[in-house]
Order: C-alpha cells, then sequence, then structure tokens
C-alpha cells in the first residue's frame, strides 16, 4: 500500500518516493495552508501511507489565499481550487489557519 504524490513540493523535490499511482486509489485533495509546505506535505502522506490504503494526493491551494510562504513554489507546483471543480475527491483535507473569504472550499 503506498501513498502517491501526484504533484506538490514533495514530489518535485524527490523527497518523497512512490513509482506510480494505484489502480482503484483513494483520491485525496490536500489544501495545505501551512507554512512549512514540504515538512506538512511529508507528514501527511507518512500517516496515509501507514494506513494501508493506496491513496493519490493532489496537493491545492485557493487562489483568493495571500501566499505568505514560498509562494513561486506553490504556484507551480501545486494546483488551484478552480481547476479542480468537478473533480471527484474520496476525502479533503486542510491544514493551517482557516480560509477567509472563500467559501466554495465546503462545495467541493
Amino acid at each position: 500500500m503506498t501513498a502517491f504524490a501526484t504533484n506538490g513540493l514533495a514530489r518535485a523535490h524527490h523527497t518523497w518516493s512512490t513509482t506510480t499511482p494505484a489502480p482503484g486509489a483513494r483520491q485525496i485533495l490536500l489544501v495545505n495552508l501551512m507554512p512549512t509546505k514540504e515538512a506538512t506535505e511529508l507528514q501527511f502522506l507518512r500517516l496515509l501511507d501507514a494506513t494501508g490504503v493506496n491513496c493519490d494526493v493532489t496537493f491545492a491551494y485557493p487562489a483568493s489565499h495571500q501566499l505568505h510562504h514560498q509562494r513561486v513554489a506553490v504556484l507551480k507546483h501545486y494546483l488551484p481550487l478552480d481547476r479542480l471543480w468537478g473533480t471527484r475527491f474520496d476525502a479533503l483535507i486542510v491544514t493551517g489557519a482557516p480560509i477567509s473569504g472563500y467559501s466554495k472550499v465546503v462545495a467541493l
């Protein structure tokens, strides 16, 4: 069983190694608002990996959120939530501070 990072800093920096997504894996959307983006990604990937359930994790950010930490890297390696409307995920994880002014997150 494995957690596969479909995008994100851990994948870009090769700090999380998985081969390929597993067929039938759970689709997890993770909105990472923590200032320590890569460390948080790794923490969640390890936790999901330890569940024994195959997971494909997609990292996203709300376009309306003010990115104060690693802005360029997040814009390059995360997906904006706007592009994911209509995409089906099995779970949504939101880390960090509350998202102010972004009510559509619940609508995923």
